[in-house]
């Protein structure tokens, strides 16, 4: 085995270099893709529970940047009835963060799950029923990005280190 002693001068950095690089591509990789797989597998077999919407807008964010389009969030609250008891939530979707381009985008979310004016359905975690989404889904976008980029760093971050430990010899 190498220790890190062994490897020669300004090969460290190679070396430090590509276990960050590799720890952040897994990080991509797993909190852009395989945590909003496993929430969307998650609530798979929720109750789908008709719901009222008591308020719903998009909120404009600025994005910082000068000349940038802006971002929507949207802002809901609704109230379901499970089991004989009311709940009231305001979580959108399985992803933590929703930001949009469109600010039509919740009501094109919400449009195949309209029952009436302002009757949809929720997921509902049957064990929590405290836990619901109105917007159930997989982003692609975020997806594809976080794979590239996850593969990316983690290829890279291996190479760099494979460099570094092969030039220790």
């Amino acid at each position: 085995m190498i220790s890190l002693l062994n490897i020669k001068k300004g090969y460290g950095l190679f070396f430090i270099f590509g276990i960050c690089g590799f720890f952040i591509g897994l990080f991509l990789f797993f909190g852009l893709v395989m945590i909003p797989f496993y929430d969307y597998g998650r609530s798979m077999f929720w109750d789908k529970v008709p719901t009222v919407i008591l308020e719903k807008d998009m909120v404009e964010v600025s994005g910082g940047r000068r000349h940038s389009s802006p971002s929507y969030s949207p802002e809901v609250s609704y109230t379901y009835t499970d089991e004989g008891i009311r709940y009231v939530s305001n979580d959108v979707s399985n992803y933590d963060n929703v930001l949009a381009k469109n600010p039509n985008w919740l009501d094109r979310e919400l449009e195949h799950s309209r029952q009436g004016v302002n009757t949809f359905f929720a997921w509902v975690n049957p064990s929590n029923p405290s836990e619901s989404y109105l917007v159930r889904s997989i982003w692609k976008g975020t997806t594809f990005l976080g794979t590239l980029m996850g593969v990316v760093f983690a290829f890279v971050g291996l190479v760099l280190v494979r460099m570094s430990l092969l030039k220790a010899n």
